[in-house]
């Protein structure tokens, strides 16, 4: 898929029931591609580092907090209780300044 139908996609995808995070100006540069594919000895495809590039770039899409709620991240404690646990989210794992 070309990145001009992902755009055109995102021009009109339902905004009431979906939220969508990319990186946006926070994408990773030609140089910290050629060092991700350096360090892990692999080549990426053409088409995925112009995306990955691209404010679209980390792109990922979720259903609204308010429609379908985020489950909690609980651990159990040797009590047998649970405790919330605090996470990151995807946004932030895949765009660092999110």
């Amino acid at each position: 898929m070309s990145i001009e139908k992902i755009y055109d996609y995102f021009r009109s995808y339902d905004k009431e029931t979906y939220q969508v995070f990319a990186c946006g100006d926070d994408t990773p540069s030609e140089q910290d591609i050629e060092a991700f594919e350096s360090e892990f000895n692999i080549k990426l495809p053409e088409d995925f580092k112009e995306f990955t590039m691209s404010p679209l770039g980390g792109l990922y899409m979720e259903v609204r907090e308010e429609i379908w709620p985020m489950a909690q991240s609980m651990k159990l404690h040797h009590s047998g209780s649970f405790a919330e646990e605090s996470w990151f989210t995807a946004s932030q794992a895949m765009c660092p300044s999110t």
